[in-house]
This record gives structure tokens, sequence and C-alpha cells, in this order.
């Protein structure tokens, strides 16, 4: 996961009521970094924000909690659980949470995959999903291409950076994904840099 990518999350999440105690699911949450933001935040506006974030490999949970554990301090930490789980299985009720978030995970999943994940999403959340990810563009590709190579970084960028940008989405993908789920209604935005945000808050 990574930070740089939340303030498109923010910018939707904004439209999201406030209420006491509002909740947030962040699926492929990795370390937490979004769940330390947003717990932060709601403190910053007197709001008791709670965060859970999924993640399937034990040993990134593991980093994940540590963070959070470094990164908060106990009153905030107190509101903010990781768990493993896997998204296409999520074992919640519905409507658990007021909103699902997931940020560079989306691309993960095609076809009925991807498909299962937003109606997961969808079923957990009460108030609506917001998912954020990468925009499928010869410019973007070889963009991280030729950045990854000019910035020497690890052989694992090098590779996974444009694979990720091969499995991305353009705008008729999106629209095509929530058709299909019956999301309603949905909002697809273009973001800098090759980047979508799909919300339906």
């Amino acid at each position: 996961m990574e930070t740089e990518h939340w303030p498109t999350a923010r910018k939707a999440l904004s439209r999201m009521p406030v209420e006491p105690g509002e909740s947030v699911l962040d699926l492929g949450t990795g370390t937490g970094d979004y769940l330390v933001d947003l717990v932060q935040r709601g403190a910053q506006r007197d709001t008791d924000v709670r965060g859970v974030g999924v993640d399937l490999n034990p040993v990134t949970v593991g980093h994940g909690r540590a963070w959070l554990d470094a990164a908060l301090a106990p009153p905030l930490r107190s509101r903010v659980r990781i768990e493993i789980g896997d998204a296409l299985a999520l074992p919640y009720p519905d409507d658990a949470f007021d909103v699902a978030h997931a940020a560079l995970f989306l691309h993960h999943f095609h076809g009925p995959s991807a498909t299962q994940l937003l109606r997961e999403m969808d079923r957990v959340s009460r108030i609506g999903l917001v998912v954020n990810d990468l925009h499928r563009h010869p410019l973007a590709y070889l963009g991280i291409w030729v950045l990854s190579r000019l910035a020497r970084l690890s052989p694992m960028v090098q590779h996974d950076g444009p694979l990720s940008v091969r499995r991305g989405f353009r705008r008729a993908d999106l629209q095509r994904l929530t058709r299909t789920v019956g999301l309603s209604p949905v909002r697809v935005r273009w973001h800098w840099a090759f980047r979508w945000t799909l919300s339906t808050l």
C-alpha cells in the first residue's frame, strides 16, 4: 500500500456522513498506512473513527500490527486492527462497516474474482465503497519502466511495476465491472498520475 494514493480516497470519503463510531474496512491493507491516516484524521475532527484492515498474508499482517504499534498512541491504536482474511470471502456480516476501501488492490483480480471482490465490498459496506487503482495506459507503462531503471530500483520493482500497469483498468473496464455487480450510483474519476477512483459514496 502506498500513502501517496490516499488523497484520492480522502476526497471520496469526505462525502461520508460524519457520525460517532464511523468505520472503514481496508482490503489488501499491507502495513496499514491508510488506517493510521484515517484514525488520525478522525481524531482531528473529534470523530471516533474505527478501522479494520484485511490482508491474506500472515507475514504482512504481522508487520502491519507492529507498524500500528509504533505509529499510533494507545488511544488511537485501540481503534484499529489488522486481520488475516480472504477479500473474496469476508468473514463479516452484511453492512458491518460504513465504508469498504481498497487501494492498488483490484488490479490483482480479473474476471469473476474482480466481480466477487466488488460484491463483497458492497455487501459489507452500509454507505458505500471506494476503490483506487491503476490506469492501464502506454504512457504509464513506459513511465514506470523507465523510472524504475533510471532510479536503479530493485529487480522486483522493475518487473512488478510495469506488470501492475498492464493489469490496470480503462474506464470502460471499471464501468463494465460495476454494471455486472449492479453498483449504483457510481462515480469513476481519473487522477494524476494515471489513477482511477471508483466510488459509490
